[in-house]
């Protein structure tokens, strides 16, 4: 109990898979960058402002569901609507495509 409400604690446990899947394209695009670039400020840089880019999305209503970090927090699961199935699969979409991008990337870089 926490203020006079509950806290349950398998939807809170579950909640986290959207957080953990939903990083995963961001955590790939700086793999990737990491492999184009030989300066790790360089590909963190690019990275943040891809994603810095996109999230921009998120503040504003009409174009919210534009934005990954949107639908990471999972907002209107834990307001008591359904698991967003179909928002995990289009993060764990694009999260092997950058992966699939960065792995023929590694495969073609020179050492």
């Amino acid at each position: 109990m926490l203020t006079g409400l509950e806290v349950d604690e398998t939807r809170l446990i579950i909640g986290i898979v959207p957080s953990l899947i939903g990083f995963l394209p961001v955590y790939f695009t700086a793999i990737y960058f990491s492999n184009k670039f030989d300066e790790s400020i360089k590909a963190g840089l690019f990275s943040a402002l891809i994603w810095g880019g996109i999230s921009l999305f998120g503040f504003f209503e009409r174009t919210e569901f534009l934005s990954p970090f949107y639908h990471i927090r999972a907002s209107n699961y834990f307001a008591g609507e359904g698991f967003p199935f179909l928002s995990l699969f289009l993060l764990a979409v694009v999260s092997l495509l950058i992966f699939y991008v960065g792995y023929k990337s590694f495969e073609r870089r020179e050492f």
